[in-house]
Formats: C-alpha cells, sequence, structure tokens
C-alpha cells in the first residue's frame, strides 16, 4: 500500500471525475501517485494535470488511454484553449476491468508516465 511523505495530502475516494488542488503546485521533480480500476464499460479514461480548478484552465498535461479499437494512449496539453499536437502512442497496457498504479513524474524536458514496465515521456 502507498503511503504519503509527511506534508502531504492524499485524495482517497474521490468523484469522478475528480478536480482538485494539488497545494503548493507541482515543479519539476515531484511526481503524482495515481491507483484506481478501469471500469468495462468506457471507452476511454483522461487524467488532465490542469494548471487551476476552472473549466477553462490550460492543461499541462493531458493523458488518454483509449480502448475504442484504437488500442492507443495519447498525449497533449492545451494552452489558453488551443490544443497543442497530439502525440499518439498504440501501445496498449491498459486493460478494462484492471486495476491499475501509475506515476506521473515532472520534469524539466516534460511529463514521464509509468506503468507497470512501460514508461512513456511526453516532451513539451
Amino acid at each position: 500500500m502507498f503511503v504519503a511523505p509527511p506534508g502531504y495530502q492524499p485524495v482517497y475516494n474521490p468523484s469522478i471525475p475528480y478536480v482538485g488542488p494539488i497545494y503548493g503546485g507541482l515543479r519539476s521533480g515531484m511526481s503524482v501517485y495515481i491507483q484506481g480500476v478501469i471500469p468495462h464499460e468506457i471507452t476511454r479514461f483522461n487524467m488532465n494535470l490542469q494548471c487551476g480548478e476552472s473549466e477553462g484552465s490550460d492543461i499541462g498535461f493531458h493523458f488518454s488511454p483509449c480502448f475504442d479499437n484504437w488500442d492507443k494512449v495519447v498525449f497533449n496539453s492545451c494552452q489558453e484553449g488551443e490544443w497543442g499536437s497530439e502525440e499518439e502512442i498504440h501501445n496498449m497496457p491498459f486493460s478494462k476491468g484492471d486495476a491499475f498504479e501509475m506515476v506521473i513524474i515532472i520534469n524539466q524536458e516534460g511529463y514521464q508516465v509509468r506503468y507497470r514496465d512501460t514508461i512513456y515521456i511526453y516532451t513539451l
């Protein structure tokens, strides 16, 4: 079981979609640990690291595994309402119904997603 270091404020069993603050913000060298279960009835799920809590806030990192016969993982970002160039990886490590644990690592070049033995890199 994951135990947050002192001073960190984990969120357990959040409502979906979850929108909430990461107190102190994120910067290079920090990481976000996520665990959950992928529902059987979905065609995709998204994880966005947003630069604010309002609906129009910039999205620094968009991560979206797609199960809609494309079996791909999509990476992107959105600034001032404009989406960047979408990056796709056609290697689907996730399966519907599976429990998962993953870590998003923030570094100066962008983001790394670690899931099982797979590392995805999204460069800004």
